[in-house]
């Protein structure tokens, strides 16, 4: 299932570490994040809110991800990933069946 976050920052953000706290890990199998700074993934949600598109949104560029026995690993001292002031975020997300 994919989720489309819009983030509308003031400003470009440095990003060091990401982390997913899901509220129950045994529903939660996997997510990736992705970001989008060209809008693709907001006019494709659109599109698949009116019913003009099937199936998941899959774009942008991964820049994190969670599984049940990961572990938050920053970028080393000194490096950060750039996510500009128009990007977007899209989860990608796995679940177990329960």
């Amino acid at each position: 299932m994919s989720f489309f976050i819009p983030l509308d920052l003031p400003e470009d953000k440095y990003v060091k570490a990401i982390d997913i706290l899901p509220t129950n890990r045994r529903v939660v199998h996997h997510t990736t994040i992705s970001m989008d700074p060209t809008g693709t993934v907001s006019r494709m949600e659109e599109e698949y809110i009116k019913g003009k598109m099937k199936g998941n949104i899959d774009f942008g560029t991964t820049i994190g991800a969670w599984a049940s026995e990961w572990r938050v690993q920053p970028y080393p001292e000194g490096y950060a990933r750039t996510l500009p002031q128009k990007a977007d975020l899209l989860l990608e997300t796995h679940f177990h069946p329960t």
